[in-house]
Order: C-alpha cells, then sequence, then structure tokens
C-alpha cells in the first residue's frame, strides 16, 4: 500500500502551498493575495502569513503602497528555494510512479503472459484515464475506449478514440477490460451481453494496494 503520508508535496502542505506561491509570483508579479488564496485553497489571511514569512527569510520582496497595488518579486534566494521545491516535487512524483507501477504489476504481469496486449477500455472516465496511462506506459495497445455516455462517444481519450459498442465490429483485440466502478455490475452485464464472459476483465485492488485481474 502507497504511504501518501510520506509525501510533503502530494497533499496541501506548508511546502506545497510555499512552492505554488512563489510560482505564480515568478510568473505573474502583480498577483493579488486573493488570487493566490484561490490558486492554493487556503484563506487570503493565510496568503497574507506565507507573504510575510517568505518576505522575512529573505526569499520576495514588496513594491508597492497598498495591497491591492503590490506588487511581487522573487530574490534569488528565492529563485534557489524555488527550485529546490519544484524538484523534490518531481522526485516524490517519480516515487510515486515506482510504487504504483509495483502495485500494478500483478495485472501486468498477467496481461504479458496471456498475450493480452490488444486492449479495449470500457470506462473513459478519470479511472480510463489512469489506467490508460499505467497500460500505455507498459507497452500495450489500447485500440480504443468503449462508454455508454453517448456525449463523448466521437472525442478521444489519451489520443485515442471513444467509441459505442456498435463501433467495435471491425477492430481486433484480445480483452475487454472494465475501467470504471460506477455502475459497475450494469456495466459488466452489457460487456457481458456483447463480447461473452471470457473476454472481459476487471481490475480488482486488494487490502494491500495491489492490482490484479479478474473476469
Amino acid at each position: 500500500m502507497i504511504d501518501f503520508g510520506k509525501y510533503r508535496y502530494l497533499k496541501p502542505s506548508p511546502d506545497y502551498r510555499e512552492m505554488i506561491i512563489l510560482r505564480e509570483i515568478r510568473k505573474k508579479s502583480t498577483i493579488t493575495q486573493k488570487e493566490l488564496a484561490m490558486i492554493c485553497g487556503i484563506r487570503a489571511s493565510m496568503i497574507n502569513e506565507y507573504i510575510n514569512s517568505l518576505e522575512s527569510r529573505g526569499l520576495l520582496i514588496k513594491s508597492g503602497k497598498t495591497r491591492r497595488k503590490m506588487k511581487y518579486f522573487l530574490t534569488e534566494d528565492g529563485e534557489r528555494i524555488l527550485q529546490v521545491h519544484i524538484l523534490s516535487f518531481l522526485n516524490e512524483a517519480s516515487e510515486l510512479l515506482m510504487e504504483s507501477k509495483e502495485l500494478f504489476q500483478p495485472a501486468l504481469n498477467y496481461l504479458k503472459s496471456n498475450s493480452l496486449d490488444h486492449l479495449i477500455l470500457y470506462g473513459a472516465g478519470e479511472v480510463g484515464r489512469v489506467v490508460g496511462k499505467v497500460l500505455l506506459n507498459e507497452g500495450f495497445k489500447i485500440v480504443a475506449f468503449v462508454d455508454d455516455d453517448m456525449k463523448k462517444i466521437g472525442r478521444e481519450l489519451l489520443g485515442i478514440k471513444i467509441m459505442g459498442w456498435n463501433s467495435l465490429k471491425d477492430l481486433n483485440f484480445d480483452c475487454c477490460i472494465i475501467a470504471s466502478y460506477r455502475n459497475f455490475d450494469q456495466m459488466r452485464r452489457n460487456a457481458w451481453k456483447i463480447l461473452g464472459k471470457d473476454k472481459v476483465m476487471y481490475f480488482s485492488v486488494s487490502e494491500d494496494g495491489k492490482v490484479s485481474i479478474l473476469k
């Protein structure tokens, strides 16, 4: 199981907020504390505390007579600290990617050992996006996304076309993986009816966070 508590930048921590504030100030010196508060998801009064702390540490300077007309500029130390934050963030993101890949390994091994490399993903939502990225990074071919929402059909997800069931006749694929947990039972029945039970699979997450493939 991934220990999200050890990651400083994947939650609204002081380090994360400081990085965002420094980054936004570098992008736009005239940004207001209200705008910063909206981006960070905290009260404007808290942004003022961060600004005062950053200024006292010599990481930024302020210019202007009123808060509404205030401009903020990063000092050399501010630029350096921002780079440290960004590198630390990227390091944590890469660690999380490696841990996620390890958790998906049982499912990936099953697909590879059974030569199931041309896949259809049933569900073109957020779960489908995450699963799709993992599979594509591991060299699998996603032939198409399938979705029951007519508003999604014809669009693309991860550069792959989203289709309806009636458009799959001429496609060559090894199996269909249900990539959604909303209305899962109904989706499985739909897929079984159209493809048969042998071609329909889904991801199952164990208590320790490992992902396996089930029929």
